[in-house]
Order: structure tokens, then sequence, then C-alpha cells
């Protein structure tokens, strides 16, 4: 089974870059959408795939955020508000159950435009931890998502230029640590070893072009399925967003 997580930083452009017409090639039986920046009731104009369920979660506000899956199978059950206002209103989660497992898609905020904002962030890593990341999921859990943080120094080009930016601030790297010492497993970095790989780039300073990028998105996986994921990659060209999507084959089925 292949499952593909990817920031589109606005579903309605990067379809306008042919990310219909990619997707239509690559037998793809999970999508995980975050930064659709589209509300449900007003995106009549976008044509989705057909032969996937679609399960949606958006922002209040328009233009902004919003989280989606695609799936082959139907989901038995589709949790959009978790009564956390912060993703509830914001359009940061979508979680499906299927019989023997769960995929989330997940959109975690950025602290980059001020220390509100930041301070928000740090909240919603807590609310992730005591909530998406409980010890007591009664099944194995696929979480996708641009979690808006560069773990280690070997996920960002320049790492001690950073130390000081949310995305690789201490505490937000030390979250990452406290959650992956358990049962979660980052399945990206487990399959791709100590290789140089990046999800995400500026556009500014042609930051692409030099590939001085992050790997903020990830897949997260309950440690009980960690070793039926096979292969990795991230889908470098074409280019459809200021991310790249991330694509997981697993060894299990819906």
């Amino acid at each position: 089974m292949k499952i593909c997580t990817f920031n589109a930083n606005g579903i309605r452009a990067a379809i306008k870059k042919g990310f219909w017409d990619w997707f239509a090639h690559q037998q793809i039986d999970v999508l995980c959408l975050q930064e659709t920046k589209a509300q449900i009731h007003k995106i009549t104009d976008i044509c989705w795939p057909s032969g996937y369920y679609l399960a949606y979660s958006d922002a209040d506000k328009p233009g902004y955020s919003g989280t989606a899956i695609l799936s082959r199978n139907q989901p038995i059950y589709t949790k959009t508000h978790f009564d956390f206002p912060l993703a509830d209103l914001e359009g940061r989660i979508t979680l499906n159950e299927y019989p023997d497992i769960q995929i989330a898609s997940v959109y975690f905020p950025s602290g980059t435009s001020s220390d509100l904002r930041q301070n928000l962030k740090m909240t919603f890593l807590n609310f992730a931890m005591q909530s998406l990341f409980r010890h007591d999921h009664h099944k194995p859990l696929i979480l996708c998502a641009d979690v808006n943080i560069a773990h280690r120094a070997i996920d960002l080009k320049n790492d001690k230029a950073n130390e000081s930016n949310s995305g690789y601030l201490p505490e937000e790297r030390m979250w990452m640590d406290q959650l992956l010492s358990g049962p979660w497993v980052d399945i990206h970095r487990k399959i791709a070893g100590l290789e140089e790989v990046y999800t995400w780039w500026s556009y500014r300073a042609r930051a692409r072009e030099n590939n001085v990028g992050w790997r903020i998105d990830y897949q997260i996986v309950s440690s009980a399925i960690a070793h039926l994921a096979q292969k990795a990659i991230v889908i470098n060209e074409p280019i459809f967003s200021d991310h790249a999507p991330l694509i997981v084959e697993y060894n299990l089925t819906l």
C-alpha cells in the first residue's frame, strides 16, 4: 500500500501545476493533504480523482490551513473535530479509521509569524502528545503531517544558523526527541538512514535550486507496524508546492 503525504500550499494552486495529472500515474492508495487553503462548500470548481473517498477538514477562515484524506477504501469512521479550538477552527486534523488501522493528516502550526503563534504552536504540540500520540490507541496509527519541525541537524541545510528560529528551536527538537523515544517511529528517517533529504524549501534566495531545505514533512507510525514500511521516497520533480510529496510503501492493506 502506498501512502502519500503532501502540503499543497493551496490545493487549487497545486492542481494548476499538474498535481492531479501526476497523481493519476502513482497508484497511491491514501493521499494525506495539508494546507488545502479551501473551504469545502466553496470548492465546486475542483474535480477530485475518481475512485477515492474524500474526508475533509477546513478552516473557518477562507484561504487558510485545512487538511484532507483521499483513500481508495471507505473509512468506517472519520473524525475532524477534537474539542481543541486551534485544531478545529483551523481544520488542522483529519483522521480516518479503517478495520485494522487509523490514518491521520495533520497540519501543525508554524511559529514563524509571531511570538503568539509560536506559543500556540507549543500548545498544539502538547495537545498532539496527549491526544494523537497517546499510548492507548486501540488501532495502529499512521500520522502524515507537516510538523513544521526539523528534528536534527541532518534535517536542514543550515542547522547552526537556525537554532534560534521557529522550526528548529531547542524546545521543538526536544518535543520530537520525547515523541520518538516512545512507541512512535519516524519512518522516512528510519529508511533513509543518514541520507541528506528535505521536503520543504523557501521560495527565497533560490533555496530549492541550491537544495537549501528542511525536512519537516513526516509519516510517524506506531512502532508495532514500523517493520511493514518498505520504501520511502520524496518526489522532488515535478514541483507542485514549496513542499514535496513524501510517499511510503507499506506491506499492509486497509
